[in-house]
């Protein structure tokens, strides 16, 4: 046992610990300040800190490690009202996309820093910006998005301008589309005007993002890394989501019932992280103002992977789309995702969903039961037997990474009219 001095959201601790004890078992079991990380391993980053205006993760960082009169901030410490606050508003002000695993703990140092240094140069700033955690959306284009975001974090932090003054920077159809986003289901399915979706029985409303759908296009392989830099540039892309942005299990995973009803257990990922075992598995998911830039914005994300064998790979064209068959309608799976007047996600299928999906697709995404409902549409009376909830499962995704409408129409093939592209690839 050894004895250490730390300085926890401003709080003095003298503390007798275990060197080799994790920061997380002391912050979440023995000090009750943050609350149970996901995976203890390191791999979400969902317990990162600020020791000593360095970010960290909890989990990974032994007692031994810290000097005594570390400097300590938890997400709890930094929950207060002040620079944490302008930094996540300035985030929006301005735009600056980033998947949840990035941006989250970017703008927690980004917020620390402030406290320590509120007039910041470019030098300083850029080097923020640049750290190690980063691991996609770091074009040039969005790095100016990121400092004009700290520019104006920073005039709040000195005190040259209100947090209401840097919140009247949201443009007009920001403030517009945030109404939508709380329409009633009334307005949204009756009388709001839009492209009428017959086989959900809808209509979608003003602000919907269409989506489109990456495919892996190789089986049996690692996904080693996957690069969106050159679909930012695409207008119109408001959102590219990977598997870093899923807050649940990541998995659907449903059990066998009896042999009878000719269901099997599946046990099947809504967004490929690593192991890619069929070339229609989504390993990305593009949200934008229309379907023809998002197809757009798709083709060019770019992926590198890692063979488990020496198989035969001869057929598989980097970047090459399957052209689809001509397939009828129904081939297609259609779904709508809103948030209704109280807050619930609302999710339109073209199928009649079995009620346990339900339970499936929640903890999928990382959302309670009781918070998701499932809308039958009018396209099918049935469920195919090899069903798997994937559309339906991706819609919520993109709806809670999102905070607005989306739409898919999507087949399993890749090609200009399914709604979904072949990611373009190479080798590792």
């Amino acid at each position: 046992m050894i004895k250490k001095k730390l300085n926890i959201n401003g709080v003095r601790w003298k503390l007798i610990v275990e060197p080799l004890a994790s920061l997380a078992a002391l912050l979440q079991s023995r000090l009750k300040i943050s609350k149970n990380d996901k995976c203890g391993i390191g791999d979400c980053e969902d317990c990162f800190v600020i020791i000593n205006g360095e970010v960290a993760l909890a989990c990974t960082t032994f007692l031994r490690e810290l000097s005594n009169g570390a400097i300590i901030t938890t997400k709890e410490g930094m929950a207060e009202p002040g620079s944490l606050q302008a930094v996540q508003l300035a985030w929006v002000v301005h735009g600056s996309p980033g998947c949840s695993r990035c941006s989250g703990k970017l703008i927690g140092e980004i917020a620390s820093l402030l406290e320590i240094n509120p007039f910041p140069t470019r030098r300083d700033m850029e080097s923020w910006c640049n750290n190690k955690f980063f691991t996609c959306c770091d074009s040039e284009g969005i790095l100016k998005k990121r400092i004009d975001a700290i520019v104006d974090a920073a005039r709040v932090v000195r005190g040259e301008i209100g947090i209401d003054e840097l919140a009247g920077m949201i443009s007009t159809e920001k403030k517009i589309i945030d109404l939508m986003e709380i329409m009633p289901r009334k307005t949204i399915t009756e009388s709001a005007p839009g492209e009428i979706v017959p086989e959900l029985g809808i209509r979608l409303p003003p602000g919907t993002l269409n989506l489109a759908l990456v495919r892996s296009g190789v089986f049996n392989a690692k996904l080693m890394s996957i690069k969106v830099n050159e679909a930012w540039t695409v207008p119109g892309v408001y959102r590219i989501i990977t598997s870093y942005d899923v807050q649940g299990s990541n998995i659907l995973c449903l059990p066998a019932v009896s042999s009878q009803e000719k269901r099997f257990e599946f046990n099947y990922p809504v967004l490929c992280r690593e192991e890619i075992k069929n070339k229609y598995e989504v390993i990305a998911v593009v949200c934008a103002d229309s379907q023809q830039n998002a197809l757009k914005a798709a083709r060019k994300i770019r992926a590198k992977y890692k063979f488990f064998d020496k198989g035969d790979t001869s057929g598989l064209i980097a970047g090459g789309n399957k052209l689809e068959p001509a397939c009828h309608p129904e081939a297609y799976n259609t779904g709508f995702a809103h948030l209704n007047n109280r807050g619930k996600v609302v999710i339109y299928s073209k199928y009649s969903l079995p009620d346990h999906y339900r339970s499936v697709i929640a903890r999928a995404i990382g959302l309670e039961e009781e918070h998701l409902y499932l809308v039958n549409g009018n396209g099918s009376k049935g469920v195919p037997q090899d069903f798997t909830p994937i559309m339906e499962t991706v819609l919520g995704l993109a709806l809670l990474s999102t905070g607005r409408p989306v739409f898919l129409k999507c087949s399993n093939y890749a090609g200009e009219k399914s709604g979904s592209v072949t990611v373009q690839w190479s080798l590792q």
